[in-house]
Formats: structure tokens, C-alpha cells, sequence
């Protein structure tokens, strides 16, 4: 056999054995991509846009999975105490793994339980109000708010809006109180019939109130504009660089699944980040892809779980059980 050939056929048997041990280890079952938050919702449809991309790339079936209650963590833990085989991943939101952290005593399983897979979208919060109030700018609002203290509130579905209410209080020097929402559809809503004066949002839920012109986008808390709202200004441009945020969506798996997995995830998940149906799709969920490596990701959050720590310290939001 001449050495070329032979070569070939060296790397075919190779190849085919690396097959048969994938089709013996995924036998009969599928890859769950978890997701915490109701079908329909932003995480949710994410987790759809990479579903059929993630299922070609790894030969395997790859479902989308929701287990929803507790705002996400019954899904985190879920996750976390999965078998670390690579067949279980989670979607999960900065607001469910960081702010969670921050603003409950102690959550139904550790970090450590969880291996950062890697980022893949990050999008912005919009500062909202009611078209009708005499507010057109940033300044405009904190005039108002320090002229009407009673009326000084801000919705949100979570910690992570409380959080990001709690920084601009801060920043303005006024308390404004946080009133608690299911949904941030449901905290848009409160804002267009006049209920809280403001409300974060990430753009998604709060499009069609945008659109509608029922509510007025101030600004934006990421580092750059946001193409569907060109003219509403950055934090930054605004002089409140510390109330600038990007939230991010990422991929965890449970700890201890063999790195090689983890890594062949990763990998994947940066090649398919980078095709123009995926890329349109999330823009359609008005988020940008953002890839980063599993190391990189951990380090974020590591990071965000610190910073977020301390707006609660100094605002002195009791943590939750």
C-alpha cells in the first residue's frame, strides 16, 4: 500500500471510530438546552435561534428545554445538579446568575456547581418613561424626580432591575422606589398607564410600547448606541458612564463535564455565532452577538457578581432569602 494511500485509510478508520463512540455515547438521547424563563420570552428565543445550528454541528438532537419558576433558578439548579455527561446546557441571563447572588443570602446551589461554557449575546437596558410625561431628556427626568419625590418609582421583573434603579438613585442623589413586576412586559405596561414613573427594560418586551409611541427611550446603558433607537443617547454621552451596563447571555453546563466537551461547545458555538441566519436573528431579538471563551465568560461574571455587590451595599438593599 502506497504511504498516501495508507495514510487515507489510517485517518478514515479514525474518523470512523470517533464516530462510533459519539453515536455510543449519545445513543438514544439528546442534548436539552435549559432555559429558565417561559417559552416566548427573550432568553427563550435565543435558545431557539441556536437550537438547529448547535443540532447540525454535533449530530445530535438538541432540544429546547423550559423550566420555569423562582426567576430562573429552579433551572440553574436543575442544571447544576445534572450529570456532568455534556447532554444538559443551560441559556442563562446575567440577571439569573449574577444578580441573583447578589441579592439572595444564598441560592439553591454553589457557583462552583456551574462551568461557564462561553458568552454569546449581550444587549443594553433602555431608560423608559410615558410619552406623555414633560420629559424628553435624562436631565429632564432627574429634574422631575427631585421636584416629585412621591412620584419618584421604577419597575422591574427582577433583581437586576432593582439593581440597575438602585445605580441610578445613586448617581442623581434621590431615592426612587423599586415596585416589583412579574415581567418586564408587565413593568412597561405599569409605565404606560401611569402607575410607576419609570422603568430599565431590556428592548425586546418594550418594543412594541416604543413603537407604538406609548413610551419615550431616554437612553441606552450600553457602551455604544443601539441601531433601533438611534437617537436615544448612551449613558456615557450623557456624563453617567457608572450607569453604563451591557447584559449578556450565555451558555453553563454542569461542573465536571469533561473539559474535551466543554471545549468542542465553545468552539462550535463561536463558528455558528458567526453565520448571517444567526446573526439576523438575533437582531430581530434586538441583541448583538458576543462570543467569548468559557474562561473569559467565568471572569465576567466573577467580575459583574463583584461590582453589582457593592450598588447593593451602598444602597442598602437588604439581601432575600
Amino acid at each position: 500500500m502506497a504511504p498516501s494511500t495508507r495514510r487515507t485509510f489510517i485517518a478514515g478508520v479514525a474518523a470512523t471510530a470517533a464516530q462510533a463512540v459519539l453515536a455510543q455515547t449519545g445513543a438514544g438521547r439528546h442534548v436539552a438546552i435549559v432555559v429558565g424563563l417561559a417559552a416566548g420570552g427573550g432568553t427563550d428565543g435565543i435558545a431557539r435561534v441556536l437550537q438547529p445550528r448547535l443540532q447540525d454541528a454535533l449530530g445530535q438532537t438538541v432540544i429546547v428545554e423550559n423550566k420555569v419558576g423562582a426567576s430562573g433558578l429552579i433551572a440553574a439548579e436543575y442544571v447544576a445538579k445534572a450529570p456532568p455527561d455534556g447532554q444538559t446546557l443551560m441559556l442563562v441571563p446575567s440577571g439569573v446568575i449574577v444578580s441573583s447572588a447578589v441579592i439572595r443570602k444564598k441560592l439553591p446551589f454553589a457557583l462552583s456547581d456551574l462551568a461557564p461554557v462561553c458568552l454569546v449575546c449581550t444587549f443594553p437596558m433602555l431608560l423608559v418613561v410615558d410619552a406623555r410625561l414633560p420629559v424628553k431628556s435624562l436631565a429632564e427626568l432627574v429634574a422631575y424626580i427631585k421636584a416629585n419625590p412621591s412620584k419618584a418609582n421604577s419597575s422591574g421583573s427582577g433583581p437586576a432591575f432593582q439593581l440597575q434603579a438602585a445605580l441610578f438613585a445613586q448617581r442623581i442623589g434621590a431615592p426612587i422606589q423599586f415596585v416589583q413586576y412579574k415581567g418586564t412586559n408587565e413593568s412597561v405596561t405599569g409605565v404606560v398607564t401611569g402607575d410607576v414613573l419609570m422603568t430599565f427594560a431590556d428592548a425586546g418586551p418594550a418594543m412594541g410600547a416604543i413603537r407604538g409611541g406609548r413610551v419615550r427611550v431616554l437612553a441606552v446603558t450600553s457602551p455604544q448606541r443601539v441601531s433601533d433607537f438611534p437617537e436615544a443617547p448612551t449613558m456615557r454621552e450623557l456624563g453617567f458612564t457608572e450607569l453604563e451596563a451591557d447584559y449578556w447571555m450565555g451558555l453553563m453546563a454542569p461542573a465536571r463535564t469533561p473539559a474535551p466537551q466543554l471545549q468542542r461547545i465553545e468552539s462550535e458555538v463561536r463558528r455558528i455565532m458567526e453565520m448571517p441566519d444567526v446573526k439576523a436573528g438575533l437582531a430581530t431579538r434586538q441583541v448583538e452577538p458576543h462570543w467569548s471563551s468559557g474562561a473569559d465568560f467565568g471572569e465576567r461574571i466573577r467580575k459583574d457578581i463583584a461590582r453589582w455587590n457593592e450598588v447593593r451595599t451602598v444602597a442598602g438593599i437588604a439581601q432575600v432569602d
